[in-house]
């Protein structure tokens, strides 16, 4: 029969362990949600949309089924689960800290692949349109510091810069050359986008740095709980048979 010398660290064990989940399901509602709201704009903000927010969707995926098993652990109280759910969560954690390392140093870099990829699009404008008027439009910006750098890049002004522009009309430009027709955004979109993922990797970081806490904690609970598992012998008590000395047999006499 299976018993616990401390009742009270399996108990912390399942609740942190629930405690994981829930936050794991968190960060990755939070991910999921990012991603959704950034992906138009993936074409610039690829390292943060697609390689940040894509790894962190199977990480909190796994984290959220080894919390569940680790839970299971306490209840059902098994050495080999716990120590199971140990080894697993060490691996993870491991790989979760050089994955955020790497991470960290691919965002020390952000800002200048923002700008390259701004580059890119603008120079390659009169063959693809879509991400970048979707930028000026949606962030009522033109350029990246500003309306002029059209000129360098295209010769002219794209209609997306426009805020107001009489309908219908036949140009696709707001200006050509140096003739300005209609009144242009003049407020560059790079230092938008540069800062545009800052409130969610704040949220992101915050969350793993608690989360590493709480694993830190499980796995010191998890170790705890399997050094207070044992197994106790049986409580029956076998009488031996007794032997009876003391019957004396009966002479039987016939008469």
């Amino acid at each position: 029969m299976k018993i616990y010398k401390h009742e009270v660290i399996r108990h912390l064990h399942v609740f942190v362990c629930l405690v994981l989940v829930v936050l794991r399901a968190g960060l990755l509602y939070a991910a999921l949600n990012i991603r959704h709201s950034l992906l138009p704009l993936d074409a610039f903000l690829h390292d943060y949309v697609s390689v940040l927010l894509t790894y962190l969707l199977p990480s909190c995926a796994l984290f959220v089924a080894l919390g569940v098993f680790g839970a299971s652990a306490g209840v059902a109280a098994k050495r080999w689960m716990f120590h199971t759910y140990n080894v697993i969560l060490v691996i993870l954690y491991f790989v979760e800290v050089i994955l955020f390392i790497l991470a960290f140093n691919m965002w020390m870099d952000f800002n200048n692949r923002v700008e390259h990829a701004m580059d890119d699009h603008m120079s390659n404008y009169p063959t693809n349109r879509r991400d970048i008027d979707y930028l000026q439009i949606t962030f009522n910006c033109c350029g990246k510091y500003g309306a002029e750098e059209w000129f360098d890049a295209i010769q002219y002004i794209p209609v997306s810069c426009c805020p107001t522009r009489p309908e219908p009309s036949p140009n696709d430009f707001c200006a050509l050359l140096e003739d300005f027709f209609y009144i242009v955004h003049n407020k560059g979109c790079l230092k938008q986008l540069q800062e545009l993922p800052h409130s969610g990797v704040t949220l992101i970081t915050s969350l793993l740095i608690i989360l590493c806490v709480v694993e830190m904690i499980s796995f010191c609970l998890a170790y705890l709980s399997k050094s207070a598992v044992k197994i106790t012998p049986t409580q029956y008590t076998v009488i031996p048979a007794r032997k009876n000395n003391n019957l004396k047999k009966e002479n039987i006499h016939l008469i």
